[in-house]
């Protein structure tokens, strides 16, 4: 998208502007020449590319296929990580969510050593570890890029309303072929 507008004239809610999206049952390579050939076709310059992504390797790609685009965790995904893990120290848990929206990387790797040490059972133990994996995968994406400004959007609902809605209703089906053309 192009930026943010408000909605109605008291301003209380904002829309996004030339919104973008492309889907589809494809590999990783189609998928980016796509979207590089969509945002190419729409814009013949553009500024700052901002992709925002789950943490999966497969969306860090977007930086080979799209010039200078930045790839940030998104922090719907990074705070569900960081709560699941920590979710049985409520102290740890905001002082972690803290440190990961300013982007102190060194931080947050304290709080998760502390986490480990505190863990009351295995299963918890094993959740910080993982917690740990994730966001050392992630680690230049975790700050929050936009710095005082709205978020991208919520790529889950665009999922959930424009994809999950027409794919799963009513005992609905699909082949890969037949996701494809409906994505």
């Amino acid at each position: 998208h192009e930026g943010w507008e408000s909605e109605s004239p008291a301003g209380g809610r904002e829309k996004l502007v030339g919104k973008q999206c492309w889907a589809g049952h494809m590999s990783e390579e189609r998928f980016w020449e796509r979207g590089s050939y969509i945002l190419h076709k729409t814009y013949r310059q553009f500024g700052e590319v901002v992709v925002n992504g789950d943490g999966d390797e497969w969306i860090k790609g977007a930086s080979e296929y799209i010039e200078g685009a930045k790839v940030y965790l998104d922090r719907f995904h990074r705070n569900r990580a960081i709560s699941q893990a920590l979710g049985f120290d409520p102290r740890l848990r905001e002082k972690a969510l803290e440190e990961a929206s300013a982007g102190n990387f060194e931080g947050l790797m304290r709080l998760v050593a502390e986490a480990k040490l505190k863990a009351p059972s295995g299963v918890h133990l094993e959740r910080v570890r993982d917690l740990e994996g994730y966001l050392r995968r992630n680690r230049d994406g975790l700050k929050d890029w936009r710095c005082g400004q709205n978020g991208l959007g919520a790529i889950e609902a665009q999922v959930s309303h424009v994809l999950a809605r027409r794919m799963k209703r009513r005992g609905m089906s699909w082949s890969p072929a037949g996701a494809h053309n409906m994505a």
